[in-house]
């Protein structure tokens, strides 16, 4: 049986768990600012949430929690369910098999009475965006700018990822000086527990699958305390396309930033928050490559301070050897992007990085890059790079295998791929005027 022993500090909360402890520190006096009864919830609720899929990991039976029963229990019940079949699919597993294993988990809570927690303000035109330096971020940043909404840019800092820090401090200091902008900084131990080698298991993709649900949460006592009105994700529509497994079981990418799962953290959201805020993500409508052309061609200012590699940890900005660079790389290429400017100084079309790239069935693929789904995009990535005259030895191959079939297709990837899609959580005040942006720069 596994016990997870939760607890509020005075700038936060803490999750013990065999013996350890995983912080959550806000800065300043956010948490004390907020409603005790909110306080409650929340640690309820982020214990469960941050921890939900350990039985399945660590092949327990049972888990017991010292807290009372957290309200959205059933929503992160879904959200794991939904998450399962992505998570076995990399992992060599059966779907079938880990989501029994998951259903005959007995979830013990220290009892069973709660209440909705009495949240009240008067939002404003503030937002908060769980703020990464990525292109998915940056946009989005980029659009509250230009739509008059004021920005609370938050990056929850990942256990796993501390190695990126020095460099995004530098970005931060720069985006300061230029903008005005902070960037502030959530500790997040409870990050944790998504790091199999910390727990000492080989099960890598359990955990990330809810990993923006329990942002959403953790988004709440920013948004109380700056009155806002929205957590504002970076979540597009590649998103919501899928796969089948052997089984026949729908993979998503990234569940929880699928159109219909935000719209799920909207509701949990407004019920913190007494119908005041919700979550939604105002780059919804577009694929991973019209996100980047619109940056990079209508926000060049803001797009220089892309991040958006997995990172090692020699502290570059660009590790330049992970399929997150390739992929960066060839979009980049095919938006027409200063490289340069962004850091970027190897050429990813060289033989060398062929494993990195899904067009051709590379073995050094993570995330996103390894799903099917992610294939035809590169496809168009490359097609409208070679248009714009990148060289090297794998746009010589794209040339030589692929261009006839991409040549053959443009039209349906053109519209698939530089389609503004029907959104599903855009406020309907925000609406027409993103809406009308995106039109006017695709």
């Amino acid at each position: 049986m596994l016990n997870i022993n939760s607890s509020k500090t005075r700038d936060g909360m803490r999750v013990s768990f065999r013996g350890k402890n995983y912080g959550i520190a806000y800065p300043g006096k956010k948490w004390e600012k907020i409603p005790r009864d909110l306080q409650e919830t929340l640690v309820r609720n982020i214990a469960l949430v941050s921890t939900i899929h350990l039985p399945v990991v660590l092949e327990e039976k049972k888990i017991r929690y010292n807290t009372g029963f957290p309200i959205f229990e059933s929503m992160f019940y879904q959200n794991m369910i939904y998450d399962i079949p992505s998570c076995t699919m990399f992992n060599g597993r059966r779907a079938s098999e880990a989501i029994r294993d998951f259903m005959n988990v007995d979830f013990e809570f220290s009892d069973y009475e709660f209440s909705i927690p009495d949240t009240s303000y008067d939002a404003g035109d503030n937002v908060v965006i769980p703020f990464t330096f990525g292109k998915d971020s940056l946009l989005t940043f980029a659009l509250c700018r230009e739509l008059g909404l004021k920005q609370s840019l938050v990056h929850v800092e990942e256990p796993m990822f501390r190695h990126e820090m020095p460099q995004k401090d530098i970005l931060s200091g720069k985006l300061k000086k230029e903008f005005n902008a902070d960037v502030e900084r959530l500790t997040h131990k409870t990050g944790l527990f998504r790091d199999m080698a910390h727990l000492g298991v080989d099960k890598k993709e359990f955990g990330w699958g809810h990993q923006t649900t329990e942002y959403s949460l953790l988004m709440v006592p920013y948004l109380v305390n700056r009155k806002a009105r929205l957590v504002l994700f970076g979540n597009e529509q590649d998103n919501n396309y899928y796969i089948y497994d052997d089984e026949g079981f729908i993979c998503y990418p990234s569940f929880d930033q699928s159109s219909s799962w935000t719209q799920q953290q909207d509701a949990m959201v407004k019920i913190l928050t007494g119908n005041n805020a919700g979550v939604s993500s105002l780059i919804e409508p577009l694929n991973d490559f019209a996100i980047l052309k619109i940056l990079h061609q209508r926000y060049p200012r803001l797009a220089k301070y892309q991040m958006s590699c997995f990172s090692d940890k020699t502290g570059k900005r660009w590790c330049q050897h992970c399929s997150k660079c390739a992929r960066s790389y060839i979009n980049l290429s095919a938006a027409g992007a200063d490289l340069k400017s962004l850091g970027i100084t190897t050429n990813m079309l060289e033989k060398k990085f062929r494993n990195y790239y899904t067009v051709f069935s590379g073995s050094k693929l993570d995330g996103f890059d390894a799903s099917a789904v992610a294939r035809d995009e590169q496809l168009f990535s490359f097609y409208l790079a070679y248009k714009n005259g990148a060289k090297g030895y794998l746009m010589d191959e794209f040339k030589k295998k692929y261009l006839r079939e991409v040549r053959k297709n443009e039209d349906i990837l053109s519209k698939k791929y530089l389609r503004v899609h029907e959104p599903k959580t855009i406020p309907a005040d925000l609406k027409r005027q993103v809406l009308s942006i995106f039109r006017e720069e695709l």
